[in-house]
């Protein structure tokens, strides 16, 4: 599975605001 960076960027933006 090929992520784009839009995605990544999406998902990473989600898991950082549960973390913080």
């Amino acid at each position: 599975h090929n992520v784009t960076q839009h995605e990544q960027t999406f998902r990473w933006n989600a898991y950082s605001g549960i973390l913080g």
